[in-house]
């Protein structure tokens, strides 16, 4: 099933748009891909940074492939990062998904997830008091 063969997370992180540099941006998900996913890493050349839309909004958007060639097994695939910047609350939030199906084809995978990141909203953390 598709539990077997993909990873999700979101990421929420205090800063300002020095942190959409393409170097900067492969480094954060490096450090928290190692604690969250056991050890992957972003292949640098293999992978990039667009600027993209999400829900009508300016984001920045990492397409690439990770690996992880811990415990002695080499896997990896492809991976999409959204990077949804929010000025009202200096926070960044990162969407990603990554697809680790060997022997398969992985697009269909990244279509499935494209669709569940877009579901990602931000909620206001603020009560109306009536």
């Amino acid at each position: 099933g598709l539990g077997d063969v993909y990873k999700r997370q979101i990421w929420e992180m205090e800063g300002d748009s020095s942190l959409l540099r393409e170097g900067m941006l492969f480094d954060i998900r490096d450090t928290i891909t190692k604690k969250y996913y056991s050890g992957d890493y972003v292949v640098r050349e293999d992978s990039y940074v667009i600027t993209s839309d999400f829900q009508g909004k300016h984001a920045t958007k990492i397409i690439g492939l990770w690996r992880n060639d811990s415990n002695n097994d080499l896997v990896g695939g492809p991976f999409r990062t959204y990077i949804v910047h929010d000025k009202e609350k200096s926070k960044f939030y990162f969407i990603d998904y990554a697809v680790q199906a060997v022997g398969k084809l992985k697009q269909p995978y990244l279509d499935q997830l494209e669709i569940m990141a877009r579901t990602f909203e931000v909620v206001s953390s603020t009560r109306k008091t009536e």
